[in-house]
């Protein structure tokens, strides 16, 4: 089961923020404030993210691939093996994963910001869930999300659990 990139309200918020940032350095250029460093920060932490979605939209690259051995989250490039998925728990916007073993997948956080975040987390509160897929940027229909968490419970139950 291959899913691709739909463009919603993650592409568009950040499109937003990115234009908002634009237009507020290039308005007043003559003169330079403090609320110019914010503006290009925004634009810089939002610019990479436009890239990536719209690289994935172009080129028609699939953002989610499940099959019977494992859940490959093509946008932040983590591939989840079902025998090392302890429980997914599903949301309107997000498939919060819980796995057996976290500490093999912590290095595999690209961004070294959200790595760090998910290191503290694991080392000093014991949470499990540090990994998610956001299902917004998914083109799945409305109404379909029951059959694509049905297709992913029947993948599960296909893995035999080894202890």
């Amino acid at each position: 089961m291959t899913y691709y990139l739909k463009f919603g309200k993650i592409f568009y918020n950040q499109l937003f923020w990115f234009s908002y940032a634009i237009i507020w350095i290039v308005k007043d250029s003559n003169r330079f404030s403090y609320w110019d460093l914010i503006f290009v920060f925004l634009g810089a932490i939002t610019f990479p993210r436009l890239v990536i979605l719209t690289y994935f939209k172009l080129l028609k690259k699939p953002v989610l691939i499940a099959n019977d051995l494992y859940i490959f989250d093509c946008y932040k490039n983590i591939k989840y093996y079902w025998e090392d998925i302890d429980e997914i728990i599903a949301t309107d916007d997000y498939l919060q994963i819980t796995l057996c073993n976290p500490v093999k997948y912590l290095n595999k956080i690209g961004n070294p910001f959200f790595r760090l975040v998910a290191i503290v987390k694991y080392r000093f509160f014991k949470t499990k869930s540090l990994f998610s897929i956001n299902l917004n940027i998914l083109g799945i229909e409305k109404g379909k999300n029951k059959e694509f968490l049905d297709t992913l419970n029947d993948y599960s139950l296909a893995m035999p659990k080894v202890k």
